[in-house]
């Protein structure tokens, strides 16, 4: 019990030294292009409790949900009055509680690497950085993290709660970005490698899923993707114009353009 303690002290500890390098001066520098955008969209949310998916730009509004209780609470009255300040504060509470997040790698880590793997997502200066734009990048890794917590968590121990969870993070992943389906293509490789690996190392119970945990899984994501992607209920035909979205996407992807590079680009940029 005492290490236990010792283990969540230390945890929230880290939390607040990454909030301590966040918060500070969030307006110094100009909104970003994109952030600008999201600001807009935020303010149908704001004044008018609707939201509409574009199936050709601007992502999901996953966002714009997380600002409002927020800017609610920092008693903003009119959209006027939000500044630049505002909308980066739930990056910043949100890209500082993932570390909050960490326990769920449990069993695959032990208690000293997480309390390490929450030091240095504190420091990270690329989770700092992107920490502090209004911007869907942070939500989506967040919401990734508990996605996969969740899904390792399962794999130890199945069981409808499990598995419930993981539809929940797994359907918050889709209604933030797009990209969402390359991360679950990701882990699934990765799955797959893992257990490849380790029945070659030494002989593992493959994990059992069942049927009824697997149809949970996706009913939930489902749920938990259509609910905001519908505007919960102000634009029924969210959820359909999301899946169209993938024809502008994959269309960009051949073409030349602003983000077109060479598959190799960003391993150049970070070797």
């Amino acid at each position: 019990m005492k290490h236990r303690i010792l283990f969540i002290a230390a945890l929230l500890t880290i939390m607040v030294g990454a909030l301590l390098m966040r918060l500070p001066e969030r307006s110094n520098r100009p909104m970003h292009g994109d952030e600008a955008v999201h600001a807009l969209k935020f303010r149908d949310v704001f004044e008018k409790g609707v939201y509409k998916y574009n199936s050709d730009e601007f992502h999901g509004p996953t966002l714009y949900y997380a600002a409002l209780p927020v800017v609610k609470a920092l008693h903003r009255t009119s959209f006027a009055a939000i500044s630049l300040s505002d909308y980066r504060l739930v990056i910043v509470l949100l890209g500082s509680a993932m570390i909050l997040l960490l326990p769920l790698l449990s069993g695959g880590l032990d208690r000293r690497s997480i309390v390490f793997a929450g030091v240095l997502l504190a420091l990270s200066p690329a989770f700092v950085y992107y920490s502090r734009d209004y911007i869907q990048e942070t939500l989506l890794v967040f919401f990734m993290l508990g996605f996969l917590g969740c899904a390792w968590q399962y794999t130890r121990k199945p069981s409808f709660g499990w598995a419930i969870a993981t539809g929940i993070w797994a359907g918050w992943m889709i209604a933030t970005k797009e990209t969402a389906v390359l991360a679950f293509v990701c882990a699934g490789i990765a799955g797959w490698i893992t257990l490849r690996l380790s029945h070659n190392a030494k002989p593992v119970e493959t994990p059992c899923c069942k049927k009824g945990h697997i149809a949970a899984v996706i009913l939930v994501a489902l749920a938990a993707a259509c609910l905001p992607l519908s505007g919960f209920f102000s634009n029924p035909s969210g959820p359909i114009d999301y899946l169209r979205s993938y024809i502008p996407w994959i269309t960009r992807a051949s073409e030349t353009g602003l983000h077109r590079h060479p598959w190799s680009y960003y391993l150049q940029i970070l070797t």
